[in-house]
């Protein structure tokens, strides 16, 4: 038997969608695709990046959550999503400092760690 796979999309307007996750033991690159699909980054997969991960989130997120976590799922396989231009190459986290480029920003360290509201 297959992973089990479930996600959905709700029928709010874009900048408003949620989306419902819930993969079980997928390759990472199925994890991709649908980030990929309901982001529209486009990402590129490094030929070291493999494995298969499992992601619960019980409440419904928007696609920026979803890429949050898919960043964390990366993250605990030893992988990391680095910008490089209009692209986010995934590539094991021993190799990020070398694709990534030196930059100034404005935006705050951990953008990602936003609270989720479990009743959402």
């Amino acid at each position: 038997m297959g992973p089990a796979i479930f996600a959905a999309e709700s029928a709010a307007g874009s900048k408003n969608k949620l989306v419902s996750m819930n993969f079980e033991n997928v390759d990472i690159s199925v994890l991709a695709q649908f980030i990929s699909r309901i982001t529209g980054k486009n990402i590129v997969l490094d030929d070291g990046v493999s494995g298969k991960v499992s992601v619960i989130a019980p409440a419904k997120v928007t696609p920026a959550q979803a890429f949050c976590i898919f960043e964390s799922a990366l993250q605990l396989k030893g992988f990391a999503a680095v910008k490089a231009g209009p692209v986010i190459k995934i590539v094991p986290s021993r190799d990020a400092r070398s694709y990534a480029p030196v930059t100034r920003s404005a935006t705050p360290a951990g953008e990602c760690a936003q609270p989720i509201s479990p009743n959402a």
